[in-house]
């Protein structure tokens, strides 16, 4: 009967589950309704009546308590409030008369010890209310139709609560900043005029957006006086109309220096606000501090003043950067989308990568006035591949015959980008084993790129007879590991007789 109780269990979980979910969605929905009727009369009355600061403290003070009050009494205490398997059986059965209150005695008596033949009517009782619940429809049990009405009033709500901020975002904003503000806003509507952004400090050669908000009484048509640096004249600018009531806007253009500025109508005027004219910080100074892969056994190296980075692939790159003014925070952007964060101290930067692949960066700086530099710089990374040796052999630069008494002199050279840890000169007679000739032993201490060397083959001390052939090639290792050794082709030396050289040697005579 395992089978039954757990299909029962299910049914009765089912019909929980709903019912917490309707109970959730009516609590939201008292919640967000409240929510707007509060904001929009917190809105009306500051743009109406302009309260003061520890009015409009008051005022969220109650719309929190409100909204509190509503969250415990329509969503918290009826969660809370969670019943029991046997309060929710008689809670199906009211709506499935059917049942007969079979599944009532199936949760309050299918655990219980009991007789056999008690015990066998109560798995008769199981098997019929699992096959019964089986075929109940658990929407029509918990119908959530019925707070339909209280989730049309919610959605409605929020849905003209975001119209109307759609189509008076200056209101909505303005109103919405000035009701959570702790201080009273200067100069006070109605009859006066608010100008925005007020005292302000920007980039020198930036341009400033003014907004004057004219109280009731004004005659819509204000003006916006400036004044820059020493000049006694104040200058003209019009303000233009924006699409919030009674608000008027208008541009500052390339602020060079420090000025003043105020906005009039009508014989009224704001107060007079001050525009301070901040050079941005830019990065002046860059150094470089190279430390290669291990393997390259490469001393470290530091180039003054250069950003432009060109270094072999691993190796680990230490920037130091001087801004132009102290900064609080700089970061280092990669042409891929990462970023690093800079230790700041001051005008002094510290930073650090490791060469991967080919990308470009560039330092973005911010100052204590939260002004960051403009159009940084973009600086390279140039990854360079640590390619395998180039071995050549100079001379002889193709196989040769010789006698059995001759010298041959074998010159090869090696090179490679980054610098060689071994060049050597292998030869063998007729296959056998290999002799190797050092050829770095006077360059190993050096730190060139391109090492040459030549060694003189005497056959007669090989004690080779005409017909036998000496094989040779040159050979070079880079500092890294198997990857960085290469080899020239195999040249051979053919020993031919005695009289085949006389014959030669007579017949170019």
């Amino acid at each position: 009967m395992s089978t039954e109780r757990s299909i029962l269990q299910d049914a009765l979980c089912s019909v929980l589950r709903r019912w917490r979910a309707m109970l959730v969605i009516r609590g939201v929905s008292v919640i967000a309704i409240a929510g707007v009727m509060l904001f929009l009369i917190g809105v009306t009355v500051v743009h109406l009546l302009d309260p003061t600061g520890l009015a409009r403290i008051l005022y969220l003070s109650a719309a929190a308590g409100i909204l509190g009050w509503l969250a415990f009494r329509f969503l918290l205490a009826p969660l809370r409030q969670s019943p029991t398997d046997l309060q929710v059986a008689r809670y199906i059965e009211e709506r499935h008369p059917a049942l007969n209150d079979a599944l009532v005695s199936a949760v309050e008596y299918g655990d219980t010890h009991l007789r056999r033949p008690q015990k066998d009517l109560m798995d008769q009782v199981l098997e019929y209310v699992a096959g019964y619940t089986e075929q109940i429809e658990y929407k029509k049990i918990v119908d959530r139709r019925r707070h339909a009405r209280l989730q049309a009033a919610a959605a409605g709500a929020v849905l003209v609560l975001a119209v109307m901020i759609l189509l008076e975002p200056g209101y909505f904003g303005r109103s919405a900043l000035r009701l959570v503000s702790w201080t009273q806003l200067e100069p006070a509507l109605p009859g006066g005029i608010r100008v925005e952004p007020g005292d302000v400090r920007i980039s020198r050669g930036h341009s400033l957006t003014v907004t004057a908000i004219l109280g009731s009484g004004l005659a819509p048509d204000p003006s916006l006086f400036v004044r820059f640096g020493q000049d006694e004249d104040w200058s003209t600018l019009d303000l233009y109309t924006t699409d919030s009531e009674r608000t008027f806007a208008g541009d500052i253009h390339g602020i060079g220096e420090n000025a003043r500025y105020y906005v009039a109508v009508a014989g009224t005027r704001s107060s007079e606000f001050q525009i301070t004219a901040i050079d941005p910080p830019y990065v002046e100074r860059i150094d470089a501090r190279y430390d290669f892969p291990d393997y390259m056994d490469l001393v470290s190296k530091t180039e003054e003043d250069r950003g432009d980075i060109t270094a072999p692939v691993g190796t680990r790159v230490a920037l130091r950067i001087t801004a132009s003014k102290p900064v609080v925070s700089g970061a280092m952007r990669y042409s891929d989308g990462r970023s690093l964060e800079l230790e700041v101290a001051g005008e002094d930067l510290e930073g650090a990568f490791v060469v991967r692949e080919d990308l470009s960066y560039s330092i973005h700086v911010v100052d204590s006035d939260g002004i960051a530099n403009d159009d940084p710089v973009e600086y390279y990374v140039r990854a360079l591949q640590d390619r395998a040796p180039r071995v050549t052999i100079l001379e002889p630069e193709r196989d040769t015959r010789v006698s059995p008494v001759d010298e041959v002199m074998i010159r090869a050279e090696a090179e490679d980008d980054f610098g060689l840890a071994s060049f050597s000169l292998n030869y063998a007679v007729n296959g056998g084993d290999e002799v190797v000739v050092d050829l770095g032993a006077m360059q190993r201490e050096s730190s060139g790129t391109v090492w040459e060397g030549e060694h003189v083959v005497y056959l007669e001390n090989l004690g080779v007879q005409p017909g036998d052939f000496v094989a040779y090639y040159a050979e070079a290792d880079d500092r890294r590991t198997e990857a960085g050794t290469s080899a020239t082709d195999i040249y051979f030396i053919e020993i031919k007789p005695f009289d085949a050289t006389y014959r030669q040697a007579e017949g170019g005579g």
